[in-house]
């Protein structure tokens, strides 16, 4: 393999490993939303859990209001579920990472992984300067490609509606029974 066509390996990897470190902080930053959503859904009915407990141990004086409550019902497992598809996107991969998930991704059998650990070899064997040829011709192809990666998305099932459900009944009862600690209600 000569200087040139090196270069344009590296050119074509470089290019390749710039979209799939997208694509793959992409699918991160989706699996995470999955995975935290199930945990995110209890901070739903726990703020007005708490919230009822305080109204009704020590009345609504001193509290925030009903809008207040219900806006952090909504902001906080927002939040949750921010900071860690960010966190999940934003930490480190390794540099060949991409090239392993775009061989996945197009069946390619490592070939792009492959060629970027040879070019970096100084001395090369033939079956070396065979895989680079190889990984050239692969790395032309996948520039062509879609290489979109596929997510999974968290899709509201089953666990949902209790969550939901807990959430509205516990905020109706704060408003309705959460008395005084003299037992009026205020």
């Amino acid at each position: 393999m000569n200087t040139k066509q090196e270069r344009e390996l590296q050119e074509h990897l470089d290019a390749l490993s710039a979209k799939g470190e997208r694509e793959l902080r992409m699918v991160r930053a989706d699996a995470t939303l999955a995975t935290e959503a199930k945990r995110a859904l209890p901070i739903v009915w726990a703020i007005p859990a708490v919230y009822f407990v305080a109204r009704f141990a020590f009345g609504a004086e001193g509290l925030p209001g009903p809008g207040t409550i219900a806006l952090a019902m909504v902001l906080a497992p927002a939040a949750w579920l921010a900071f860690h598809a960010l966190q999940a996107a934003l930490s480190p991969m390794g540099h060949r990472a991409p090239l392993a998930a775009i061989d996945r991704h197009l069946g390619l059998k490592d070939r792009l992984a492959t060629s970027a650990e040879f070019l970096e070899q100084e001395d090369r064997g033939s079956f070396a300067e065979a895989a680079l040829e190889d990984g050239l011709d692969a790395a032309r192809d996948a520039r062509t490609k879609d290489l979109s990666l596929a997510r999974q998305g968290w899709h509201p099932g089953e666990e949902t509606a209790p969550h939901l459900v807990a959430a509205a009944l516990l905020f109706l009862f704060a408003l309705l029974l959460g008395g005084t600690p003299n037992g009026t209600s205020g």
